[in-house]
């Protein structure tokens, strides 16, 4: 009992902030595609590229793909491989997915910590891009961000599976 309100609390956190990282890769995916097709026209047209384009492209792919993690996982629409565990017994295939469910908990807690810490040094360090000086560190601690998204969601997902091997 006491499971399922833990489970269903941390899925009122989950899903609305999933949802939220997903709109800011959106904006980020528009802003890359605009930014991508303006220079393309310019460079071409009026031979006039953008100038550190190629900075912008880079910080913004950085936030494309730590905002939409964990929005996949959210949806089910990640790669998922499951032609040997899908033949197996419903309580076996269970105790798999808490494995792994746990087992991605703790990798994504470790790679979050790494991430927040690689910031800090990149904070301290004063690390710029190359052309348009712009410091590195926001984007770390925005893809530190995103992949602390991605852990709760994987701790729902171990969660949902733990509900599961109790109900059994």
């Amino acid at each position: 009992m006491w499971l399922n309100k833990v489970t269903s609390s941390i899925d009122r956190v989950v899903g609305p902030l999933s949802r939220v990282v997903h709109f800011i890769s959106l904006g980020a995916l528009f802003l890359m595609m605009l930014l991508t097709a303006a220079d393309v026209i310019l460079r071409y047209f009026f031979n006039r590229p953008i100038t550190g384009s190629y900075d912008l492209t880079q910080y913004m792919m950085a936030i494309l793909v730590a905002s939409a993690l964990a929005y996949c996982v959210v949806k089910k629409r990640n790669v998922v491989v499951e032609l040997v565990v899908e033949r197996l017994p419903l309580r076996v295939q269970i105790i798999i997915g808490s494995i792994t469910s746990l087992l991605s908990v703790g990798f994504l807690c470790l790679l979050t910590w790494k991430g927040y810490l690689y910031a800090n040094e990149l904070y301290n360090s004063g690390i710029v891009s190359v052309v348009l000086r712009i410091p590195n560190f926001p984007f770390a601690y925005i893809v530190s961000f995103g992949v602390a998204c991605l852990t709760l969601v994987s701790l729902a997902d171990f969660l949902h599976y733990l509900s599961k091997a109790v109900k059994r």
